[in-house]
């Protein structure tokens, strides 16, 4: 096999991730109202606990964040592509070999993805969830995650091998499959 060289399209790209974000919130819906929902109570999860911002945080965390960053990184590094990328046909390969990544970095490239994702989470439940606050205020996490997801658009858009963050830190790049079969 070649070494890609040829980074893939953008819009194919920005339709993978359009598609795993829908696929895993249809996902997440589901398995919170059908399974989560009823399951709550029976453990001591009342409306009453989800005004502790740390319990809010540690539910997003283990119900919504974990799952999705195994969505990725699982999908990423044992078959190249979540759902989305091939629907998309794209794949994420090792920067130098062109062979695919490992469980490893897979999960560290979701966790800078998604990292703007987990400051809004942050700012949506500490101190305490916004929905519960008399006076939410200004949350500095919120700046912050639209600061840090324009970082990480910007990187892809100005980088020559549309790289972008995640991409570097997890010595990685996006090309398209039929990039692959090329002799």
């Amino acid at each position: 096999m070649t070494v890609p060289r040829l980074p893939a399209p953008l819009l194919s790209r920005g339709f993978a991730y359009l598609l795993d974000c829908t696929i895993a919130f249809a996902v997440f819906a589901v398995v919170q109202l059908f399974a989560l929902l009823p399951l709550r109570e029976s453990i001591g999860i009342t409306d009453a606990w989800f005004h502790s911002g740390w319990n809010t945080e540690l539910y997003t965390l283990l119900t919504i964040s974990l799952p999705v960053w195994m969505y990725f990184a699982l999908f990423e590094s044992w078959r190249g592509a979540t759902p989305g990328k091939r629907l998309s046909r794209i794949r994420v390969l090792d920067v130098w070999s062109g062979e695919g990544i490992g469980f490893g970095r897979a999960l560290l490239r979701t966790l800078v993805k998604l990292l703007p994702w987990e400051l809004a989470h942050l700012g949506n439940n500490l101190p305490e969830p916004m929905w519960y606050a008399e006076d939410p205020g200004l949350r500095v996490a919120f700046a912050l995650s639209g600061l840090m997801l324009a970082v990480l658009i910007g990187s892809v858009l100005l980088s020559k091998s549309r790289r972008g963050l995640h991409d570097l830190a997890a010595r990685s790049l996006v090309v398209s499959s039929k990039e692959l079969h090329r002799s």
